[in-house]
């Protein structure tokens, strides 16, 4: 669901939303220009957060996620996966711990089907699961990116998977270059960062590019089963663990990873 910030951005720079959830804007090839050698902004409409929060929070999602979600904390985020009982995999996430709750950003085309089917393993486990709607996500990246998030913490080296959060909103360093920010409900400081003059607007096509250069894939509806989690890179970027524990559906994983097949 877009915001009206986004939606008032989106008019104001001839943008477009696609029924797939897609941004785009005119002249494709001046964003991947401006992501190459500028600074560049995206709202992520085409992501949702999905919240899961409670005193079992963090044993449930151990027990059902590829990566080892005890290192994920306040000041860390963590890339992961959630598989069928054949290994393929039904959604991708990044994590990171917020609010007493672990925050797992997720494609929006599933993002419902995934708070359903967890929340069917549940069962007695005091656990929440939730869809945030009212969170923004918004893509950063470039020299005038790179100031603003070191503004936050100049003592700070910005680390890959590092989290900071300041006055409710949270920033999460990404592989590679770049940012997602999370606000909730903050429609100025959504307005204001969209509308920095030094950030050219792209869309999400070109944002994907960002994610292709650093090695991420996301599990979007048209590849949900489709693939183990090493077809699409999962354990070079953390979020297969092959140390954590038994867990539902590791050995087809397991078994990609040592035998190969």
């Amino acid at each position: 669901m877009i915001n009206g910030e986004c939606m008032t951005w989106l008019q104001k720079h001839q943008g477009t939303l696609k029924d797939d959830c897609r941004v785009v804007f005119p002249d494709q090839l001046s964003q991947v220009a401006a992501l190459r050698n500028a600074s560049v902004v995206s709202c992520l409409v085409d992501f949702s957060l999905i919240r899961v929060e409670g005193d079992d929070a963090l044993t449930f999602l151990q027990g059902q996620l590829s990566s080892d979600v005890r290192e994920v904390n306040g000041s860390h985020a963590q890339y992961s996966s959630y598989s069928t009982a054949k290994g393929r995999m039904l959604a991708s996430f990044l994590i990171w711990h917020h609010q007493d709750a672990y925050w797992l950003m997720v494609s929006s085309d599933i993002a419902d089907a995934i708070v359903r089917r967890l929340s069917m393993f549940v069962l007695r486990s005091k656990v929440k699961i939730t869809r945030q709607a009212d969170w923004s996500l918004i893509g950063l990246q470039g020299p005038v990116a790179d100031q603003w998030v070191h503004g936050m913490h100049p003592d700070k080296a910005l680390d890959r998977g590092m989290v900071l959060s300041v006055d409710g909103r949270v920033v999460v360093v990404l592989p590679g270059q770049g940012y997602v920010l999370a606000v909730e409900g903050n429609a100025r400081l959504v307005e204001k960062v969209l509308e920095q003059p030094s950030l050219m607007p792209v869309g999400t096509d070109v944002w994907c590019l960002r994610d292709i250069d650093a090695g991420i894939a996301w599990v979007r509806l048209a590849t949900q089963e489709q693939f183990v989690p090493q077809m699409a890179n999962m354990e070079k970027i953390g979020a297969v663990s092959f140390k954590k524990g038994c867990y539902p559906r590791p050995e087809i994983v397991a078994r990609a990873q040592y035998r190969g097949k």
